[in-house]
């Protein structure tokens, strides 16, 4: 087994975890994973024989998971 870890920025609600974990749990060679949104990364244990790390890459960003987490910036430039 190996072991990939993964930041997820827009892993922050448990709902999202919850779904990142059935994503990557119904992939073959998936073993175990743990992931928290209060740290935003996912711990995945897998069978390199089944399953390379860019596979399990690729299907969390097809779904937005790896994506950064956009927020508005405000101007320091006042306006008149």
């Amino acid at each position: 087994m190996q072991t990939l870890t993964l930041t997820l920025p827009l892993m922050y609600a448990d709902h999202h975890v919850t779904e990142v974990r059935r994503i990557l749990q119904s992939l073959t060679g998936v073993a175990d994973v743990y992931a928290s949104s209060c740290f935003h990364t996912a711990e995945i244990s897998y069978d390199p024989a089944q399953i390379n790390a860019d596979v399990i890459e690729a299907s969390l960003a097809e779904t937005g998971y790896l994506q950064e987490l956009a927020l508005p910036t405000e101007s320091s430039a006042a306006s008149n």
